[in-house]
C-alpha cells in the first residue's frame, strides 16, 4: 500500500479544512496561534505570539541553549563562591566571639544534671580511670557497693544522673559536673566536734581573689594568655585557635622534615581534663585530645553562656591541683601550696603575704624576702 508523502497529506487536509490566512501565515513563520473566546459575543479573538526559532535567535544574538547552559554554570559558580565566603566570615566571627557555641552548649548543660535519689542508681555510668577519679574513689564505687552488699549493707541513696549525661558518657565524653578541688575525711563526735580530719591537697587557695596577681600573670603568659580576656564574655576556654594552629603547623613541619620540636596546643581547660580524667594523665592519641577538648568545652558552659567566672575557676583549679611530682614519706604532690611546703618548707599564706607586698611597704624584711623569690 502506497502512502502519500507528508506534505501531500497536509495539502489534502488544508483543502478539506481550510484555515484562516493569518493562521497559515503564522504556521509558515514558525509562530504559534492562541485563540481566546470573548466573554459576551462568543467571537474568536486571535493573536499571534511570536516563537522565534533557534536560527532566528542565533541571528539576532539572543540566548542559545549553549549560551544558556554557560550562564547557568557561571551563576552556579557565583552562588557557590558566595556561600563559601559567607561560611568563612561566619567561622571567623564564631572563632572571635564563640556566640553560637555558647548558646547551644549552655542549653545542653541545662539538661546535664544529677540528683540524690533513694536506692541504688539505675544509670550505669562508668567513671574514667584518670588520676583524679582513682584518687577520689569514683572508679572503685562499683566494687565498694558490691562488697558492702555482700556484707548485708544496702545502698540507701545514690546520685541519679540525667538521661543527657548518660548519653554523653556513652559517646565517650567524661562525666560533666562541677569538680571539687579538695577531698578528705572528717570524723565528728556526738556533739559535732571534730575528732579527726584530713584533706588532700592540704594547702589551697579558697577563691580566685586570694591568688597573688603575679602568679596568675606568669601562669597565663606561659600557658594560656587569652584565658581571662574580659572583652570576650562568651569565649570557649577549651580552644585557643592561634596556639592550636601553631601547634598543627609545627607538627606538620616535624613530619615533613623529621626533626624539630612541637609546642603544645592545649589550654588550661584541656590540661585539667587530661591530668584529671585521661588514663595516667597522658594524651595517647588524637582521640584522647578530642575527648579532652569536647569535655572541657561543655564543662565551660555549666554556668551559662557567659564564661568569665568559669574561666577564673579554671585558673584557680589549675593552680590548686596541677600534678607536680612525688617524694618519699609524702606521696604525690598536687598544687602550688603543697609544692611550696614539700620542697621549700614554706606555708602558702606566708608566700602570699610576701608576693602581695608592694614596693611602698615599710617592712624591709618583707621586701627582702620578695626579692629573694
Amino acid at each position: 500500500m502506497l502512502r502519500p508523502k507528508s506534505n501531500t497529506r497536509h495539502c489534502l487536509f488544508n483543502l478539506l479544512f481550510p484555515m484562516p490566512k493569518g493562521h497559515m501565515a503564522a504556521r509558515r513563520r514558525g509562530d504559534r496561534l492562541i485563540t481566546q473566546p470573548k466573554s459576551n459575543t462568543g467571537r474568536i479573538e486571535r493573536r499571534h505570539i511570536t516563537m522565534k526559532t533557534s536560527q532566528d535567535s542565533a541571528a539576532n544574538g539572543e540566548y542559545t541553549p549553549k549560551k544558556r547552559l554557560l550562564l547557568i554554570r557561571n551563576g552556579g559558580f557565583q552562588i557557590v563562591a558566595f556561600m563559601v565566603i559567607l561560611i568563612v566570615f561566619c567561622l571567623i566571627g564564631e572563632i572571635n566571639s564563640s556566640i553560637i557555641q555558647a548558646h547551644f552548649l549552655s542549653k545542653l548543660t541545662e539538661k546535664i544534671t544529677y540528683k540524690l535519689g533513694a536506692g541504688e542508681s539505675k544509670s550505669n555510668i562508668t567513671a574514667p580511670h584518670g588520676p583524679y577519679d582513682l584518687r577520689l574513689g569514683y572508679t572503685s564505687l562499683p566494687d565498694f557497693s558490691r562488697k558492702l552488699k555482700a556484707n548485708n549493707f544496702d545502698v540507701a541513696c545514690q546520685a541519679q544522673a540525667s538521661e543527657t549525661m548518660i548519653k554523653l558518657v556513652d559517646k565517650g565524653l567524661f562525666p560533666i559536673y562541677r569538680e571539687k578541688i579538695q577531698a578528705g575525711l572528717e570524723i565528728l563526735d556526738r556533739h559535732d566536734q571534730p575528732i579527726f580530719s584530713q584533706y588532700y591537697p592540704k594547702r589551697i587557695f579558697r577563691s580566685f581573689s586570694e591568688i597573688p596577681k603575679i602568679v596568675v600573670e606568669i601562669l597565663l603568659f606561659i600557658e594560656n594568655r587569652t584565658l581571662l580576656d574580659d572583652d570576650q564574655p562568651f569565649a570557649n576556654p577549651a580552644i585557643d585557635w592561634i596556639r592550636l594552629g601553631n601547634a598543627v603547623f609545627e607538627q606538620g613541619k616535624k613530619i615533613a622534615y623529621r626533626n624539630g620540636s612541637v609546642s603544645g596546643g592545649s589550654t588550661l581547660a584541656t590540661q585539667l581534663e587530661k591530668f584529671r580524667h585521661s588514663e595516667s594523665g597522658i594524651t595517647y592519641s588524637m582521640k584522647d585530645k578530642l575527648q579532652q577538648i569536647s569535655s572541657a568545652s561543655i564543662r565551660a558552659y555549666l554556668g551559662g553562656e557567659k564564661t568569665f567566672a568559669r574561666r577564673r575557676q579554671i585558673a584557680l583549679d589549675y593552680i590548686n591541683s596541677v600534678p607536680l611530682a612525688a617524694i618519699p614519706s609524702y606521696g604525690e604532690v598536687f598544687g602550688l601550696g603543697d609544692g611550696l611546703w614539700v620542697w621549700y618548707a614554706s606555708e602558702l599564706k606566708d608566700i602570699v603575704e610576701i608576693l602581695n607586698a608592694t614596693d611602698s611597704a615599710n617592712d624591709p624584711i618583707l621586701l627582702k624576702k620578695k626579692r629573694l623569690l
